[in-house]
């Protein structure tokens, strides 16, 4: 079994991902010598700087506040082929189906990182996720390959540097490189890997401090988020649409 890294892309938030990313992986008994906190700002270096020796992890310095350039430099970081396991800094850990019905906390990110190296293999692909949908009654215990949606607050990828592969539509952190990930994926390897069975938690993203929150209102984040739906659907037509009340997309498989 390969064994993987955990990137961690962060922004003017060292309080808060104490307070929840790293709360949830010390829950789940990660090894915390496998992170690897991407920075961008000189004093995020200076107030992060303390992790390193309290966590036993490695700050990395990634010269660009855009997301999409940040998660291209995480690519380009690691080696061709590493296994890499991205989580945002205000992850607030995993919700499992249970009996077709509730929800329990799912902790055991661990077996699931390594189940889903294997599930990459055998579909002869290099995306997995886990499922956007938080609603018991719309969830399944059941792996999908089919072309889907997918969130960067936790997802894995074995390295590729096609540069393909490399998102690069505007979006300023509002969800569509997201889904611009996945889609280029889709098209390239035919499957993703999302575990239909597993969702996240609750946690009121908007109303977190730091992250592109302190750089762009909420009405900001909509209007870059419409306008890149609108690009992704230009570029990639074949395989997303938008939906027909024009709010959010719709992919085509």
């Amino acid at each position: 079994m390969i064994d993987y890294k955990i990137a961690i892309p962060s922004f003017k938030r060292h309080k808060i991902i104490e307070e929840y990313c790293f709360k949830h992986l010390n829950e789940a008994k990660i090894d915390f010598s496998k992170i690897y906190l991407f920075l961008c700002c000189p004093e995020d270096m200076e107030q992060y700087e303390k992790f390193e020796k309290q966590y036993s992890l490695k700050l990395v310095f990634a010269e660009t506040k855009n997301i999409n350039e940040k998660r291209n430099f995480i690519r380009d970081y690691f080696e061709q082929d590493d296994y890499i396991v991205s989580i945002d800094d205000s992850f607030n850990g995993i919700n499992r189906l249970v009996n077709g019905k509730t929800l329990e906390k799912f902790t055991r990110i661990d077996d699931l990182c390594k189940d889903a190296y294997g599930q990459m293999i055998r579909n002869e692909t290099k995306l997995f996720a886990i499922n956007m949908v938080s609603n018991p009654f719309f969830m399944k215990n059941k792996i999908s390959t089919k072309n889907g949606t997918m969130s960067a607050k936790f997802y894995g990828y074995i390295n590729d540097k096609d540069e393909f592969l490399k998102p690069c539509v505007p979006s300023a952190g509002t969800g569509v490189e997201d889904i611009e990930i996945a889609i280029r994926h889709y098209i390239k390897f035919g499957k993703i890997v999302r575990y239909m069975n597993l969702t996240f938690a609750n946690v009121k993203y908007f109303k977190i401090a730091g992250g592109i929150q302190a750089r762009l209102t909420r009405e900001e984040r909509k209007e870059q988020n419409t306008k890149g739906n609108i690009e992704l659907c230009k570029m990639f037509p074949k395989f997303v649409s938008l939906k027909k009340n024009g709010f959010g997309l719709r992919l085509k498989q």
